[in-house]
């Protein structure tokens, strides 16, 4: 009986600790992994996951559970990937898609609209943060381990674009809000690497990709009569130091690299010009000062319309 009561006391501090661990252990990035897939305690871990579970009642409170444990799943692959434990780092990216698809999938069910759009911002906020760490999670391993992360990240924006597309839907103004300064992050990372050619091939996609979005989303915003005013004043005034960076990085990349930066050249221009028309209805004063900002390359004719002569067929058209 003794024996009995030991190990019982013994499972009990386990599951306590292991609590503890995944409620107070934390980096500034990710949650602590605590108990790894590669331990023999994991199971059990998994297991009070499941009992915790059940305790958690309606939609909303589903939801948040539910990224809760997509974010230990992709901790899990990212300590895996860095211990270097591949296998298992694949498997934890896999059932962190599966996480996110159901998480977003109980969501979406929620009736309240103005509860659902919350929860959809934050799995887009929060799908849109891993993939951010995850990126700088590969920068720093070493080659052979960054096949492994980028299992996670290609998850991580899978993801992301469909807890966008979800929010899209419900809150056209708060989805264009995140894809917007997800565009900026791009530039930015365009600007810091732009003697990386493959790196900033990637990026600049990226950055055409979320313009184009965030362009549609304001428009839908305005359709809907949500005040998107900020944002259009936003994406005015960021469209010409965009602009800038975009010029810079094409005039010293190699030719064949050209036109996927001319193209998103293009893409920003027309967000550009297409958020002053907006403001001058809206705020004529401040739509005339942003206009002032807009570098001259930027002005002529030849910039918006003979290089978009030279942009891939297929660009164009996924963008049309």
């Amino acid at each position: 009986m003794k024996v009995k009561y030991a190990k019982a006391l013994t499972i009990a501090s386990i599951m306590i600790l292991m609590f503890t661990m995944s409620a107070t252990a934390q980096d500034e990035d990710l949650p602590d992994p605590g108990i790894t897939p590669d331990s023999p305690f994991y199971g059990i871990d998994k297991a009070m996951e499941s009992i915790q579970g059940v305790f958690n009642s309606g939609n909303e409170q589903k939801s948040r559970y539910g990224l809760n444990i997509a974010e230990e799943r992709i901790a899990e692959a990212k300590a895996m990937a860095e211990k270097g434990n591949y296998q298992l780092s694949e498997e934890m990216s896999n059932e962190y898609e599966k996480q996110i698809e159901n998480t977003i999938e109980t969501g979406n069910s929620i009736s309240d609209s103005a509860q659902r759009g919350d929860i959809q911002g934050i799995i887009a906020n929060a799908t849109t943060r891993h993939q951010l760490i995850l990126e700088k999670v590969r920068n720093d391993l070493p080659k052979t381990a960054q096949e492994a992360i980028n299992n996670s990240l290609k998850a991580s924006s899978r993801g992301r674009e469909k807890s966008l597309k979800s929010l899209g839907d419900t809150n056209p103004a708060k989805a264009a809000k995140i894809r917007f300064e997800f565009a900026n992050n791009r530039i930015n990372s365009i600007k810091g690497n732009a003697s990386k050619e493959k790196l900033v091939n990637e990026r600049v996609r990226e950055y055409a990709n979320e313009m184009n979005n965030t362009q549609e989303l304001i428009k839908k915003s305005n359709t809907e009569n949500m005040n998107v005013t900020a944002l259009e004043e936003k994406v005015a005034n960021a469209t010409s130091k965009h602009l800038t960076v975009l010029k810079n990085v094409h005039d010293k990349v190699p030719e064949p690299a050209k036109d996927a930066i001319k193209h998103a050249m293009n893409v920003s221009v027309r967000g550009h010009k297409k958020a002053l028309e907006n403001l001058q209805d809206k705020n004529p004063e401040k739509a005339e000062m942003i206009k002032k900002n807009i570098p001259d390359f930027a002005k002529s004719k030849n910039t918006t319309e003979n290089t978009s002569n030279k942009t891939s067929p297929d660009m164009d058209k996924n963008n049309s």
